[in-house]
């Protein structure tokens, strides 16, 4: 596996950055656009690995998919291959199949599909029988607490079902932001939806799938180039197309970022970030309903040397790695500790450039959390390929920034 070493003289990043289209919505109109007949027109579809895997299982024929690393793709596909009555065994590699979705695959089959697992009661691989009766069930309860995903595979399908789908979440949901995401991107293909209290109704309706829709850019990955921007002697980057009134989650930035020393106006072309102070020496963040953000904001706040409280955390360890251990491992490395207290986790920290390579553990996340600290000096990140699973043009930008990468 190959490192990357990472620093920047200067100190003082003035640039431009075109953000990659979001993968998350590129996801989804990938999904809704195939349920709705595939007659839309995606423009900036994101060529984040993700979603460039998940466009070509969705046109492979044969039995298998094989979804890789891909945990979107292995919840959303579970439930289209589903909605079309197809005959697939869904897998992916070693660490995915340690992924749990034995609560999306409950609700299928009480909704009336059949899937069966391949080997482990739980989790992938497993197999979606097609079957012959048209007979669903028009409600189902499912635990919101795992992944907000499997909210979003089953509201996508909904409108497939003979009489519709009333989903009745259950547990403290997380991630909600992305549900909302899904939710929004289904009104642009004539999807409408209702809540009754915490009940969310899909009737049956006809789809009116636009002729050409356009992804935003993606919130998740300019959370880099605010930490860059935190972490500079001056900054000043124009994040280019991001749209400051985006559906995205992640835009809760804008709301976050003045704490740590940045703040965000919207300007023709995008949203400009600029550094305009020190940061607060305290912080307690909730990443319940943000969690690709954690890795990133923890990692700069060891940067600062700040006091941080996290809570909403638990889920960090069913990502692509184990992101709460690999942060308490790699943390290490530049003298800061997660302490556990209870239901939250405190952040200490004397931060010193660190000596020994961080490793990514395959997880672009990760990869993206540690880059910006080649501000503060020398860095060297092991697997920085990582990246292309959401934004393969990530270094080349930071070069471009002023970063030197060997």
């Amino acid at each position: 596996m190959t490192h990357y070493s990472a620093k920047h003289e200067t100190g003082v990043v003035k640039t431009t950055v075109s953000l990659p289209g979001s993968k998350s919505e590129s996801n989804r109109h990938l999904i809704l656009n195939g349920l709705s007949g595939s007659r839309t027109e995606i423009a900036n579809l994101s060529a984040a690995a993700d979603t460039v895997l998940l466009e070509k299982l969705m046109k492979r024929g044969g039995k298998t998919a094989d979804v890789k690393d891909c945990g979107t793709c292995l919840r959303f596909l579970i439930a289209y291959f589903c909605a079309l009555n197809r005959n697939k065994v869904v897998t992916g590699s070693p660490r995915l199949c340690e992924r749990p979705v034995g609560a999306l695959v409950s609700a299928l089959r009480d909704i009336g599909f059949k899937l069966n697992y391949v080997r482990e009661e739980g989790f992938p691989p497993l197999e979606v029988i097609p079957v012959e009766s048209s007979l669903r069930k028009p409600s189902v309860t499912i635990d919101g607490s795992e992944s907000s995903q499997y909210l979003s595979a089953l509201a996508m399908i909904a409108t497939t079902l003979p009489e519709g789908l009333s989903i009745q979440a259950t547990g403290k949901a997380v991630s909600r932001p992305y549900l909302d995401l899904t939710l929004g991107i289904m009104r642009q293909y004539g999807i409408g939806h209702a809540w009754e209290d915490d009940k969310l109704k899909i009737a049956r309706q006809p789809w009116k799938a636009p002729a050409k829709v356009r992804v935003g850019a993606d919130w998740s990955a300019a959370s880099a180039w605010y930490a860059i921007a935190a972490l500079s002697n001056e900054g000043e980057i124009l994040l280019a197309d991001l749209d400051p009134g985006s559906v995205q989650g992640d835009r809760v930035l804008m709301e976050w970022m003045p704490a740590f020393g940045v703040k965000s106006s919207k300007e023709k072309g995008g949203v400009l970030i600029r550094k305009t102070g020190s940061p607060m020496p305290d912080q307690a963040i909730d990443f319940s309903q943000h969690p690709d953000l954690a890795p990133g904001m923890i990692t700069l706040a060891a940067a600062l040397n700040l006091n941080m409280e996290i809570t909403g955390v638990g889920n960090l360890r069913l990502k692509e790695s184990d992101r709460l251990a690999g942060l308490a491992t790699e943390l290490r490395k530049v003298n800061a500790w997660l302490e556990l207290d209870g239901d939250r986790y405190t952040l200490k920290s004397n931060y010193r450039p660190p000596q020994e390579v961080l490793q990514t553990y395959d997880d672009h996340r990760m990869a993206m959390a540690f880059a910006p600290l080649a501000m503060a000096g020398l860095v060297r990140i092991e697997g920085p390929d990582a990246v292309n699973k959401s934004y393969p043009g990530f270094w080349d930008d930071l070069k471009t920034a002023g970063f030197e990468i060997e």
